[in-house]
Parts: structure tokens; C-alpha cells; sequence
């Protein structure tokens, strides 16, 4: 098979097909459907990847053992208790993603990042278990696709292939958010908040150590978060918005560094 025919199987088509047959086996139980979008994003991760390593040897090897930690909070009734159990997910997610850094080089700039990073992704799961976004799963998608294009042109195709990936499983719940005008989602909570700690330690690796430049990576964060946060029902254009200002950003910075 060509190569690139590969790569677009890999990335969009499989998980894109998973993702309308999982939209058309919910609803189900919030953990169900939870676990079910970890299940169809994982064989496009490891046909990426390659299997990971068992204990985890690089930061994506953590991924997976993250998202599946995700699936296990929404058996957790008493939302400030689930929100609690994910905030730490999240927290310890981020440590151990950005650990031989934290370890051997530290900074005071990474350490700055990574409170914002994960001040950020803790409000947001705040607000989940609280006041549920219009057009989750098209603004997650939007905004995992814009990732995918910066990482690529920053230089990580490993990293923009797992967040193409990301965005092609919430595909088929995105369409069907286009197709009610965002009146109407089947995109669960719990799923926004699997979706969204994977979109962060995928943007903390593209940031660490695929050298993803601060600006677009502020931008990129931001996407997401206004998106599901702004109390409008097409909140996931500020999105879309944001996310081509960071590609633009990125594409000026290399036409610049290239005429240098």
C-alpha cells in the first residue's frame, strides 16, 4: 500500500469509521460510551506508535494508560469527587509526560507552562461536571485538527498523526452536531473530558519536545477552552478561529526562518 494512502487509513479513515459506529450504539451508559471512544482511538494510537512500551519508555507510551485512567472516573457518582479524581489524572498525567524534562532540565519558564496547563485543564473539567458546552465534539475535533496540521509543520508528524487520529474519532459526533446546527449533541461529557486530557498531553508533548512555539501552543490551548466554555451555541467557530491563527503563526514563523 502506498504510503500515503497509509497514513490517511491510519489517521481518518478507520477512526472515522469507528467513530459512526459508536454514534450509532449510544446512548449507553456514561461509562460505556466513555471507554468506547478510548477503544476505537486505540488501534489507530498503536498501528501509529507501535505497541507501547509496558512500563512507558517515552512520553507518548503514556497516552494510552492516561486515557485509560479517564474511562475509569465516570463510575464516580458525586460530581465535585469525579472532577477531584480527574483534575489529579490530569495532573499526574502532565508530570509524567514531561518527566526526563522535570527531571534533568527543569525551568522556571516549563514550570510556569505547565501550572498554566494544568490550571487550565482543571477548570474546564470543573465545568463539565457542571454546565454541559453546546458542540462538544465539533470543537474538540476542530480544535485536535488544527494540532495535528501545527505539529506537522513544527516538525512532528508522530504527534500530528495522534492528534488526526483524536479528531477523526470525535468526526462522526461532530457531523451529527453540523447536522442538528448545534442544537444537539450525542457527545457525553465524560467523553468532552477524555477527548480534552488527551488533546493536553498531546499538545504538552508537541510543546516539550517537538519544540511546538509558545505562541501557537497558547493559541492551541485556548481553542479548546473557549470553545467549550463560551456560553454560545456556536462557540466551536472561536475554535476554529484561534486554531488558523496558531497555523498562520506557524507558517509566517517558517517562511521567516527559511528567508533568514
Amino acid at each position: 500500500m502506498d504510503m500515503r494512502l497509509l497514513v490517511v487509513f491510519q489517521t481518518l479513515a478507520l477512526p472515522l469509521a469507528l467513530s459512526f459506529v459508536l454514534l450509532c450504539l449510544t446512548p449507553r451508559s456514561d461509562w460505556q460510551n466513555t471507554l468506547g471512544l478510548l477503544l476505537i482511538w486505540l488501534p489507530s494510537y498503536a498501528w501509529i506508535i507501535g505497541l507501547p512500551s509496558v512500563p512507558p519508555l517515552e512520553a507518548v507510551d503514556w497516552l494510552w494508560l492516561l486515557g485509560l485512567m479517564m474511562t475509569m472516573t465516570p463510575i464516580i457518582n458525586r460530581p465535585f469527587r469525579r472532577q477531584m479524581v480527574q483534575t489529579f489524572v490530569l495532573l499526574m498525567g502532565l508530570v509524567a509526560l514531561t518527566w526526563p524534562v522535570l527531571r534533568y532540565q527543569l525551568t522556571v519558564v516549563l514550570s510556569i507552562e505547565l501550572i498554566i496547563t494544568g490550571a487550565a485543564g482543571g477548570v474546564l473539567l470543573h465545568r463539565l461536571n457542571r454546565a454541559p458546552p453546546a458542540s462538544p465534539a465539533l470543537t474538540m475535533a476542530t480544535s485536535a485538527g488544527g494540532l495535528a496540521v501545527a505539529s506537522a509543520l513544527a516538525g512532528s508528524l508522530l504527534i500530528g498523526q495522534l492528534a488526526a487520529a483524536l479528531a477523526a474519532v470525535t468526526g462522526g459526533f461532530a457531523l451529527y452536531e453540523l447536522i442538528k446546527r448545534s442544537r444537539e449533541t450525542r457527545f457525553s461529557m465524560q467523553q468532552t473530558a477524555l477527548t480534552w486530557v488527551i488533546y493536553l498531553g498531546l499538545l504538552t508533548i508537541a510543546r516539550v519536545y517537538a519544540e511546538l512555539p509558545l505562541g501557537p501552543a497558547v493559541l492551541l490551548g485556548a481553542s479548546p477552552l473557549t470553545g467549550l466554555l463560551l456560553p454560545w451555541r456556536y462557540g466551536w467557530f472561536t475554535s476554529l478561529l484561534l486554531a488558523g491563527i496558531a497555523l498562520a503563526w506557524i507558517v509566517l514563523n517558517n517562511s521567516t526562518t527559511s528567508a533568514g
